[in-house]
């Protein structure tokens, strides 16, 4: 259900005076919040992230001739850290949240 003109108008007078009474609680409320964006986008690059250290990993131990075995177990490593970090959602945030 979308407000009225007159219920809009209202709405918008008292985003005004509350921007002028109180601008952090106003830019609190507004939805915009740069900080928590970039945190959001720091957990959802995490994992892949970890996947190409892992992968970059892989390819050293290749090059340098470690046996298949060592490689194969890289990649299983990289695969569940991969997996579990996809699903846990990234390093914890700062400030113990």
């Amino acid at each position: 259900m979308s407000l009225t003109p007159e219920e809009r108008r209202r709405l918008r007078d008292i985003e005004r005076q509350s921007a002028r009474d109180d601008p952090a609680f106003a830019r609190s409320m507004s939805g915009e919040h740069p900080e928590r964006e970039r945190a959001r986008l720091a957990r959802r690059a995490w994992p892949w992230v970890a996947l190409a250290g892992l992968v970059a990993a892989l390819a050293v131990a290749v090059v340098a001739g470690i046996g298949r075995g060592v490689a194969l177990l890289l990649l299983v490593i990289a695969t569940c850290a991969f997996l579990s970090l996809s699903s846990w959602g990234g390093p914890p945030e700062r400030g113990g949240r």
